[in-house]
């Protein structure tokens, strides 16, 4: 149960004409959520994390579910505002941490005004100009990761990009690119990782 004064909602979503473009629409949330926060703390260094992570500092500060129901998408998003978990298995922080005063209603407001923006964008122009966006400010990006897969095999390579339908997209030595789509991430740079799907 997350402390009183922390952000926690669900938002539902029109997920388009195409049912495989649904999940896209994590990145745009990851995207819109970020810059929500960065307006909130303009010194502080926000970044997204595969999938659907959002950290401030290198810690966990946020993160987010999608799941389907009909023609629509529930995106659920959780924000650490006033308060952060102390047992969780990587670091995470709180808005208040990072030196914001803003409350939970700032940071929704401030949340629907760019993911309505963010939507738009991806429903006009499609998911290119919203993955570009993602990678600039993307944990990881070209540096060395560990995927451990939900069958316990572990692979390892570096993080090479982002494919058209939000697959992680990792290099080995020889530079051929393995896509993956769900599993445990390990970004050694930031000594965090992130299940897939958590």
């Amino acid at each position: 149960m997350s402390p009183p004064g922390n952000l926690h909602c669900s938002i539902l979503l029109d997920r388009g004409s195409d049912p495989a473009a649904a999940p896209q629409l994590t990145f745009v949330a990851a995207v819109a959520l970020r810059d929500a926060l960065a307006d909130l703390a303009l010194t502080v260094d926000f970044r997204v994390k595969w999938p659907n992570d959002v950290l401030c500092a290198g810690a966990k500060i946020a993160g987010m579910l999608l799941e389907q129901v009909g023609d629509f998408i529930v995106l659920g998003v959780g924000v650490n505002v006033v308060a952060h978990p102390d047992t969780a298995l990587y670091p995470a922080t709180s808005l208040h941490k990072a030196g914001s005063g803003a409350d939970a209603m700032d940071v929704l407001t401030g949340f629907c005004e760019r993911l309505g923006y963010w939507y738009e964008v991806w429903r006009a122009q499609g998911f290119a100009p919203v993955r570009r966006a993602w990678l600039e400010v993307a944990v990881g990006l070209g540096q060395k990761v560990t995927a451990r897969l939900a069958d316990e095999t572990v692979l390892e390579g570096r993080f090479a990009g982002l494919g058209p339908d939000g697959a992680l997209e990792m290099a080995d030595e020889n530079n051929h690119i393995r896509r993956i789509l769900a599993g445990d991430v390990f970004f050694n740079d930031t000594g965090t990782h992130h299940a897939a799907g958590d």
